[in-house]
């Protein structure tokens, strides 16, 4: 069963009423495109998607990357660079579920810190 991060959020006190989801929403958007696409990256710059789910507190960024290969190897450089690049310093709450197939690596991230929050998906897949 998944995390309700929905609930969570609301727990923590952020819900759309209260937290300005939508600037955050666009800061994380670019974050993760620095983050993740450069030389080094296993993910298809051209054929990967940062989608903004505004309406969305289960995933409000949806990041679908498509690689050429080894699924395995680019999931944990994504979880890698989470941890080196993108994740808040000093969250009061994180949650990485990370769910694996042999086609494609499903990850759900929930962060909150005291002053903000998000909540990601991120699809790897081979891309041909």
């Amino acid at each position: 069963m998944q995390t309700n991060f929905q609930s969570l959020l609301c727990d923590q006190g952020y819900t759309p009423n209260s937290y300005d989801f939508e600037s955050t929403i666009i800061g994380w958007s670019y974050d993760i495109d620095f983050a993740l696409f450069d030389s080094t990256s296993p993910f298809d710059f051209h054929r990967s998607q940062i989608i903004r789910c505004w309406d969305n507190p289960e995933a409000y960024i949806h990041t679908i990357l498509l690689v050429d290969g080894d699924i395995a190897g680019a999931t944990r450089l994504l979880i890698d660079r989470w941890y080196s690049c993108l994740q808040y310093d000093n969250p009061v709450l994180e949650i990485v579920n990370v769910q694996s197939s042999c086609t494609q690596s499903v990850v759900r991230m929930l962060t909150i810190t005291n002053s903000n929050a998000m909540t990601l998906k991120f699809t790897v897949s081979n891309g041909g």
